[in-house]
Protein backbone atom coordinates (compact mmCIF):
# COMPACT_ATOMS: atom_id res chain seq x y z
CA UNK A 1 0.00 0.00 0.00
CA UNK A 2 1.32 3.44 -0.94
CA UNK A 3 0.26 6.89 0.17
CA UNK A 4 -0.25 9.82 -2.15
CA UNK A 5 -1.03 13.46 -1.41
CA UNK A 6 -3.67 15.17 -3.55
CA UNK A 7 -2.89 18.89 -3.54
CA UNK A 8 -4.69 19.73 -6.78
CA UNK A 9 -7.70 21.29 -5.03
CA UNK A 10 -6.21 24.81 -4.60
CA UNK A 11 -5.44 25.01 -8.33
CA UNK A 12 -8.95 23.80 -9.21
CA UNK A 13 -10.43 26.45 -6.89
CA UNK A 14 -8.25 29.13 -8.49
CA UNK A 15 -9.34 28.15 -11.99
CA UNK A 16 -12.96 28.02 -10.88
CA UNK A 17 -12.70 31.50 -9.37
CA UNK A 18 -11.39 32.89 -12.66
CA UNK A 19 -14.11 31.02 -14.54
CA UNK A 20 -16.80 32.53 -12.32
CA UNK A 21 -15.65 36.05 -13.23
CA UNK A 22 -15.66 35.23 -16.94
CA UNK A 23 -19.04 33.52 -16.52
CA UNK A 24 -20.63 36.64 -15.00
CA UNK A 25 -19.16 38.88 -17.70
CA UNK A 26 -20.33 36.42 -20.33
CA UNK A 27 -23.90 36.38 -19.05
CA UNK A 28 -23.90 40.19 -19.11
CA UNK A 29 -22.52 40.16 -22.68
CA UNK A 30 -25.18 37.68 -23.81
CA UNK A 31 -27.90 39.78 -22.19
CA UNK A 32 -26.55 42.95 -23.81
CA UNK A 33 -26.39 41.18 -27.16
CA UNK A 34 -30.02 40.10 -26.99
CA UNK A 35 -31.11 43.65 -26.18
CA UNK A 36 -28.78 45.51 -28.59
CA UNK A 37 -28.36 43.11 -31.52
CA UNK A 38 -31.15 40.50 -31.36
CA UNK A 39 -30.52 39.05 -34.83
CA UNK A 40 -26.74 38.94 -34.54
CA UNK A 41 -26.75 37.41 -31.06
CA UNK A 42 -28.42 34.22 -32.26
CA UNK A 43 -25.64 33.68 -34.78
CA UNK A 44 -22.97 34.38 -32.16
CA UNK A 45 -24.71 32.15 -29.65
CA UNK A 46 -24.85 29.27 -32.11
CA UNK A 47 -21.13 29.58 -32.85
CA UNK A 48 -20.24 29.59 -29.16
CA UNK A 49 -22.56 26.73 -28.36
CA UNK A 50 -21.30 24.55 -31.22
CA UNK A 51 -17.76 25.22 -30.00
CA UNK A 52 -18.29 24.25 -26.35
CA UNK A 53 -20.74 21.44 -26.98
CA UNK A 54 -18.24 19.93 -29.40
CA UNK A 55 -15.65 19.95 -26.61
CA UNK A 56 -18.04 18.51 -24.01
CA UNK A 57 -19.12 15.69 -26.32
CA UNK A 58 -15.50 15.26 -27.44
CA UNK A 59 -14.49 14.47 -23.85
CA UNK A 60 -17.12 11.72 -23.77
CA UNK A 61 -15.81 10.26 -27.02
CA UNK A 62 -12.22 10.22 -25.72
CA UNK A 63 -13.35 8.67 -22.43
CA UNK A 64 -15.16 5.89 -24.27
CA UNK A 65 -12.17 5.42 -26.56
CA UNK A 66 -9.89 5.06 -23.52
CA UNK A 67 -12.14 2.44 -21.94
CA UNK A 68 -12.11 0.43 -25.18
CA UNK A 69 -8.43 0.62 -26.14
CA UNK A 70 -6.79 1.38 -22.79
CA UNK A 71 -3.45 3.17 -22.49
CA UNK A 72 -1.71 5.20 -19.81
CA UNK A 73 -2.55 8.47 -21.61
CA UNK A 74 -6.22 7.91 -20.77
CA UNK A 75 -5.71 6.58 -17.25
CA UNK A 76 -3.69 9.54 -15.98
CA UNK A 77 -6.24 11.92 -17.56
CA UNK A 78 -9.34 9.95 -16.60
CA UNK A 79 -10.62 12.56 -14.16
CA UNK A 80 -10.30 15.30 -16.79
CA UNK A 81 -12.12 13.12 -19.32
CA UNK A 82 -14.88 12.25 -16.86
CA UNK A 83 -15.42 15.84 -15.73
CA UNK A 84 -15.41 17.07 -19.33
CA UNK A 85 -17.95 14.44 -20.37
CA UNK A 86 -20.28 15.56 -17.55
CA UNK A 87 -20.37 19.09 -18.96
CA UNK A 88 -22.70 17.77 -21.67
CA UNK A 89 -25.39 18.34 -19.04
CA UNK A 90 -24.45 22.05 -18.98
CA UNK A 91 -24.33 22.43 -22.76
CA UNK A 92 -27.72 20.73 -22.87
CA UNK A 93 -29.11 23.54 -20.72
CA UNK A 94 -27.27 26.14 -22.80
CA UNK A 95 -28.99 24.72 -25.89
CA UNK A 96 -32.39 26.02 -24.73
CA UNK A 97 -32.04 29.55 -26.25
CA UNK A 98 -31.26 27.93 -29.62
CA UNK A 99 -34.35 25.73 -29.38
CA UNK A 100 -36.47 28.75 -28.51
CA UNK A 101 -35.00 30.82 -31.33
CA UNK A 102 -35.02 28.30 -34.18
CA UNK A 103 -36.77 30.67 -36.68
CA UNK A 104 -33.96 33.20 -36.17
CA UNK A 105 -31.38 30.65 -37.32
CA UNK A 106 -32.96 28.06 -39.60
CA UNK A 107 -35.09 28.64 -42.68
CA UNK A 108 -36.81 25.27 -42.24
CA UNK A 109 -38.21 26.49 -38.88
CA UNK A 110 -39.94 29.43 -40.58
CA UNK A 111 -43.40 28.32 -41.89
CA UNK A 112 -43.52 31.13 -44.46
CA UNK A 113 -40.17 30.05 -45.93
CA UNK A 114 -41.21 26.38 -46.02
CA UNK A 115 -44.39 27.27 -47.87
CA UNK A 116 -42.56 29.35 -50.47
CA UNK A 117 -39.53 27.09 -51.20
CA UNK A 118 -39.88 23.65 -52.77
CA UNK A 119 -36.64 22.30 -51.26
CA UNK A 120 -37.70 23.19 -47.73
CA UNK A 121 -41.10 21.66 -48.30
CA UNK A 122 -39.51 18.41 -49.52
CA UNK A 123 -37.28 18.23 -46.42
CA UNK A 124 -40.09 19.09 -43.99
CA UNK A 125 -40.75 15.46 -42.90
CA UNK A 126 -37.31 15.48 -41.29
CA UNK A 127 -36.63 19.18 -40.74
CA UNK A 128 -39.54 20.24 -38.60
CA UNK A 129 -39.51 21.61 -35.07
CA UNK A 130 -41.36 18.75 -33.36
CA UNK A 131 -39.09 16.02 -34.74
CA UNK A 132 -36.07 18.26 -34.15
CA UNK A 133 -36.90 18.65 -30.45
CA UNK A 134 -37.28 14.89 -30.12
CA UNK A 135 -33.90 14.20 -31.72
CA UNK A 136 -32.17 16.78 -29.54
CA UNK A 137 -33.68 15.21 -26.41
CA UNK A 138 -32.32 11.82 -27.51
CA UNK A 139 -28.85 13.25 -28.21
CA UNK A 140 -28.49 14.69 -24.73
CA UNK A 141 -30.05 11.69 -23.02
CA UNK A 142 -27.37 9.54 -24.66
CA UNK A 143 -24.48 11.94 -24.02
CA UNK A 144 -25.39 12.85 -20.44
CA UNK A 145 -26.61 9.35 -19.54
CA UNK A 146 -23.37 7.72 -20.73
CA UNK A 147 -21.28 10.32 -18.91
CA UNK A 148 -23.20 9.86 -15.65
CA UNK A 149 -22.89 6.06 -15.75
CA UNK A 150 -19.15 6.14 -16.42
CA UNK A 151 -18.64 8.72 -13.65
CA UNK A 152 -20.75 6.83 -11.10
CA UNK A 153 -18.95 3.56 -11.79
CA UNK A 154 -15.57 5.29 -11.58
CA UNK A 155 -16.45 6.91 -8.24
CA UNK A 156 -17.67 3.57 -6.91
CA UNK A 157 -14.39 1.80 -7.70
CA UNK A 158 -12.53 4.37 -5.56
CA UNK A 159 -14.57 3.17 -2.58
CA UNK A 160 -14.74 -0.54 -3.23
CA UNK A 161 -11.88 -1.42 -5.57
CA UNK A 162 -14.34 -3.47 -7.61
CA UNK A 163 -12.76 -5.47 -10.42
CA UNK A 164 -15.96 -5.13 -12.47
CA UNK A 165 -15.45 -1.44 -13.30
CA UNK A 166 -13.30 -1.98 -16.38
CA UNK A 167 -15.65 -4.67 -17.69
CA UNK A 168 -18.76 -2.50 -17.27
CA UNK A 169 -17.05 0.55 -18.75
CA UNK A 170 -15.89 -1.45 -21.76
CA UNK A 171 -19.28 -3.07 -22.29
CA UNK A 172 -20.86 0.39 -22.37
CA UNK A 173 -18.15 2.12 -24.38
CA UNK A 174 -17.64 -0.41 -27.19
CA UNK A 175 -21.19 -0.27 -28.60
CA UNK A 176 -21.49 3.26 -27.21
CA UNK A 177 -18.85 4.48 -29.64
CA UNK A 178 -20.91 3.22 -32.58
CA UNK A 179 -24.00 4.99 -31.26
CA UNK A 180 -21.81 8.03 -30.55
CA UNK A 181 -20.78 8.32 -34.21
CA UNK A 182 -24.38 8.01 -35.39
CA UNK A 183 -25.65 10.56 -32.87
CA UNK A 184 -22.86 12.98 -33.74
CA UNK A 185 -23.70 12.61 -37.42
CA UNK A 186 -27.34 13.58 -36.97
CA UNK A 187 -26.41 16.28 -34.45
CA UNK A 188 -24.07 17.87 -37.03
CA UNK A 189 -26.74 17.71 -39.71
CA UNK A 190 -29.39 19.21 -37.44
CA UNK A 191 -27.49 22.08 -35.84
CA UNK A 192 -24.91 22.95 -38.49
CA UNK A 193 -25.53 21.56 -41.98
CA UNK A 194 -29.23 22.49 -41.93
CA UNK A 195 -28.18 26.15 -41.86
CA UNK A 196 -27.55 25.62 -45.59
CA UNK A 197 -30.72 23.82 -46.64
CA UNK A 198 -29.71 23.70 -50.33
CA UNK A 199 -26.30 22.13 -49.58
CA UNK A 200 -25.25 18.71 -48.35
CA UNK A 201 -22.01 16.86 -47.71
CA UNK A 202 -21.44 13.24 -46.73
CA UNK A 203 -18.12 14.22 -45.10
CA UNK A 204 -19.32 17.18 -43.07
CA UNK A 205 -20.45 15.30 -39.95
CA UNK A 206 -17.12 13.47 -39.65
CA UNK A 207 -15.31 16.76 -40.24
CA UNK A 208 -17.25 18.29 -37.34
CA UNK A 209 -16.46 15.29 -35.17
CA UNK A 210 -12.74 15.40 -35.90
CA UNK A 211 -12.60 19.17 -35.37
CA UNK A 212 -14.37 18.78 -32.03
CA UNK A 213 -12.02 15.99 -30.95
CA UNK A 214 -9.00 18.09 -31.88
CA UNK A 215 -10.16 21.03 -29.77
CA UNK A 216 -10.93 18.60 -26.92
CA UNK A 217 -7.41 17.19 -27.06
CA UNK A 218 -6.14 20.78 -27.01
CA UNK A 219 -8.09 21.52 -23.83
CA UNK A 220 -6.80 18.26 -22.36
CA UNK A 221 -3.14 19.04 -23.04
CA UNK A 222 -3.54 22.51 -21.50
CA UNK A 223 -5.02 20.92 -18.38
CA UNK A 224 -2.11 18.47 -18.25
CA UNK A 225 0.33 21.39 -18.48
CA UNK A 226 -1.39 23.32 -15.67
CA UNK A 227 -1.70 20.31 -13.33
CA UNK A 228 1.67 18.66 -14.01
CA UNK A 229 3.23 20.16 -10.87
CA UNK A 230 0.46 19.07 -8.49
CA UNK A 231 0.61 15.80 -6.61
CA UNK A 232 -0.13 13.04 -7.39
CA UNK A 233 -0.30 13.97 -11.09
CA UNK A 234 3.31 15.16 -11.00
CA UNK A 235 4.30 11.50 -10.70
CA UNK A 236 2.29 10.32 -13.72
CA UNK A 237 2.07 13.31 -16.08
CA UNK A 238 5.53 12.64 -17.43
CA UNK A 239 6.82 13.77 -20.82
CA UNK A 240 5.83 10.47 -22.40
CA UNK A 241 2.15 11.19 -21.66
CA UNK A 242 2.41 14.59 -23.34
CA UNK A 243 4.01 12.83 -26.29
CA UNK A 244 1.09 10.38 -26.44
CA UNK A 245 -1.51 13.15 -26.55
CA UNK A 246 0.65 15.07 -29.04
CA UNK A 247 0.60 12.07 -31.37
CA UNK A 248 -3.20 11.97 -31.14
CA UNK A 249 -3.33 15.69 -31.96
CA UNK A 250 -1.10 15.12 -34.99
CA UNK A 251 -3.31 12.28 -36.23
CA UNK A 252 -6.49 14.34 -35.87
CA UNK A 253 -4.81 17.34 -37.53
CA UNK A 254 -4.02 15.29 -40.63
CA UNK A 255 -7.50 13.76 -40.62
CA UNK A 256 -9.15 17.18 -40.35
CA UNK A 257 -7.10 18.54 -43.26
CA UNK A 258 -7.79 15.46 -45.40
CA UNK A 259 -11.55 15.67 -44.83
CA UNK A 260 -11.72 19.44 -45.33
CA UNK A 261 -9.81 19.19 -48.62
CA UNK A 262 -11.84 16.17 -49.76
CA UNK A 263 -15.09 18.02 -49.13
CA UNK A 264 -13.86 20.99 -51.15
CA UNK A 265 -12.44 18.79 -53.96
CA UNK A 266 -15.67 16.79 -54.34
CA UNK A 267 -17.69 20.00 -54.48
CA UNK A 268 -15.31 21.56 -57.02
CA UNK A 269 -15.28 18.43 -59.22
CA UNK A 270 -19.06 18.07 -59.10
CA UNK A 271 -19.55 21.74 -59.95
CA UNK A 272 -23.16 21.67 -58.82
CA UNK A 273 -24.89 25.00 -58.14
CA UNK A 274 -25.61 24.16 -54.48
CA UNK A 275 -22.03 23.20 -53.67
CA UNK A 276 -20.55 26.00 -55.75
CA UNK A 277 -22.78 28.46 -53.92
CA UNK A 278 -21.67 27.12 -50.56
CA UNK A 279 -17.99 27.75 -51.26
CA UNK A 280 -18.47 30.94 -53.28
CA UNK A 281 -19.90 32.60 -50.16
CA UNK A 282 -16.98 31.38 -48.06
CA UNK A 283 -14.25 32.21 -50.57
CA UNK A 284 -15.29 35.76 -51.40
CA UNK A 285 -14.92 39.13 -49.72
CA UNK A 286 -13.14 38.92 -46.36
CA UNK A 287 -14.03 35.25 -45.89
CA UNK A 288 -11.26 34.28 -48.34
CA UNK A 289 -8.66 35.61 -45.91
CA UNK A 290 -10.19 33.54 -43.14
CA UNK A 291 -10.02 30.42 -45.33
CA UNK A 292 -6.31 31.03 -45.97
CA UNK A 293 -5.72 31.54 -42.24
CA UNK A 294 -7.42 28.22 -41.54
CA UNK A 295 -5.16 26.40 -43.99
CA UNK A 296 -2.01 27.94 -42.51
CA UNK A 297 -2.84 28.08 -38.79
CA UNK A 298 -5.20 25.11 -38.42
CA UNK A 299 -3.08 22.70 -40.46
CA UNK A 300 0.27 23.73 -41.94
CA UNK A 301 1.90 25.36 -38.89
CA UNK A 302 0.63 22.96 -36.19
CA UNK A 303 1.30 19.97 -38.46
CA UNK A 304 4.98 20.78 -38.75
CA UNK A 305 5.22 21.68 -35.06
CA UNK A 306 3.66 18.37 -34.01
CA UNK A 307 6.09 16.47 -36.22
CA UNK A 308 8.86 17.54 -33.85
CA UNK A 309 9.30 15.16 -30.93
CA UNK A 310 10.87 17.80 -28.62
CA UNK A 311 7.76 19.99 -28.94
CA UNK A 312 5.41 17.09 -28.17
CA UNK A 313 7.46 16.29 -25.06
CA UNK A 314 7.66 19.91 -23.85
CA UNK A 315 4.49 20.61 -21.81
CA UNK A 316 4.52 24.39 -22.31
CA UNK A 317 5.20 24.16 -26.05
CA UNK A 318 2.48 21.62 -26.83
CA UNK A 319 0.08 23.61 -24.65
CA UNK A 320 0.76 26.63 -26.88
CA UNK A 321 -0.06 24.49 -29.91
CA UNK A 322 -3.28 23.55 -28.13
CA UNK A 323 -4.19 27.20 -27.62
CA UNK A 324 -3.63 27.82 -31.33
CA UNK A 325 -5.97 24.93 -32.18
CA UNK A 326 -8.66 26.26 -29.84
CA UNK A 327 -8.56 29.72 -31.41
CA UNK A 328 -8.63 28.34 -34.92
CA UNK A 329 -11.47 25.94 -34.11
CA UNK A 330 -13.57 28.94 -33.16
CA UNK A 331 -12.51 30.66 -36.39
CA UNK A 332 -13.43 27.52 -38.34
CA UNK A 333 -16.95 27.46 -36.89
CA UNK A 334 -17.29 31.22 -37.44
CA UNK A 335 -16.23 30.76 -41.09
CA UNK A 336 -18.89 28.09 -41.53
CA UNK A 337 -21.81 29.76 -39.72
CA UNK A 338 -21.56 33.44 -40.67
CA UNK A 339 -21.75 33.13 -44.49
CA UNK A 340 -24.94 31.09 -44.09
CA UNK A 341 -26.61 34.40 -43.16
CA UNK A 342 -25.18 36.28 -46.14
CA UNK A 343 -27.18 39.45 -46.74
CA UNK A 344 -28.77 39.40 -43.29
CA UNK A 345 -27.88 41.66 -40.33
CA UNK A 346 -24.70 40.58 -38.55
CA UNK A 347 -23.51 38.27 -41.32
CA UNK A 348 -19.95 39.53 -40.81
CA UNK A 349 -17.85 39.88 -37.69
CA UNK A 350 -19.54 41.24 -34.57
CA UNK A 351 -18.18 41.76 -31.05
CA UNK A 352 -20.67 39.20 -29.74
CA UNK A 353 -19.01 36.47 -31.83
CA UNK A 354 -16.08 36.51 -29.42
CA UNK A 355 -17.79 37.75 -26.25
CA UNK A 356 -20.45 35.03 -26.23
CA UNK A 357 -17.96 32.22 -26.83
CA UNK A 358 -15.63 33.47 -24.07
CA UNK A 359 -18.54 33.96 -21.67
CA UNK A 360 -19.94 30.53 -22.44
CA UNK A 361 -16.44 29.19 -21.84
CA UNK A 362 -16.59 30.64 -18.33
CA UNK A 363 -19.82 28.73 -17.69
CA UNK A 364 -18.32 25.53 -19.12
CA UNK A 365 -15.08 25.84 -17.13
CA UNK A 366 -16.91 26.61 -13.88
CA UNK A 367 -19.02 23.46 -14.29
CA UNK A 368 -15.95 21.45 -15.31
CA UNK A 369 -14.22 22.39 -12.05
CA UNK A 370 -17.29 21.42 -10.03
CA UNK A 371 -17.31 17.97 -11.62
CA UNK A 372 -13.52 17.66 -11.30
CA UNK A 373 -13.71 18.31 -7.54
CA UNK A 374 -16.31 15.59 -7.03
CA UNK A 375 -13.62 12.87 -7.09
CA UNK A 376 -9.93 12.58 -6.27
CA UNK A 377 -7.70 13.76 -9.11
CA UNK A 378 -6.23 10.25 -9.54
CA UNK A 379 -8.13 6.97 -9.12
CA UNK A 380 -7.47 5.36 -5.74
CA UNK A 381 -7.05 1.91 -7.24
CA UNK A 382 -4.35 1.63 -9.90
CA UNK A 383 -5.99 -0.30 -12.72
CA UNK A 384 -4.40 0.95 -15.94
CA UNK A 385 -2.37 -2.19 -16.43
CA UNK A 386 -3.66 -5.73 -16.78
CA UNK A 387 -2.99 -6.65 -13.18
CA UNK A 388 -5.06 -6.65 -9.99
CA UNK A 389 -5.65 -3.11 -8.75
CA UNK A 390 -3.31 -1.80 -6.07
CA UNK A 391 -4.75 0.49 -3.44
CA UNK A 392 -3.02 3.68 -2.38
CA UNK A 393 -4.06 6.09 0.33
CA UNK A 394 -4.80 9.61 -0.88
CA UNK A 395 -4.50 12.62 1.40
CA UNK A 396 -6.55 15.56 0.21
CA UNK A 397 -5.06 19.03 0.69
CA UNK A 398 -6.86 22.30 0.12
Amino acid sequence: MTSVTDNSRPLINKIQGLASVVMVLGVLAIGAGFSMEPETIYQSYLIGWLFWNGIAVGFLGLLMLHHVVGGDWGFVNRRFLEAGAMTAIVTGVLCIPILLGLPHLYEWANPAKVASEHVLHEKAPYLNTGFFYGRVAFYFLFWAGSAVLLNVWSADVDKTGSHSFRVKARLLSAPGLLVYVLVYTFYSIDFAMSLETHWMSSIFALLMMVGGALSTLSILVILMWRFQSTEPLSKVLVRARFHDVGNLMLAFTMLWAYMAFSQYLIGWAGNLPEEAGFYSKRLSHGFMNVAVALVVLHFVLPFFLLLLRPIKKAPAMIAMVGILFIVMRHVDLWWFVKPAFDGQPGSHFAWTDVAVTVGMGGIWLFAFCLFLKSKLILPVYESHHDRPPVKHEVYLHG
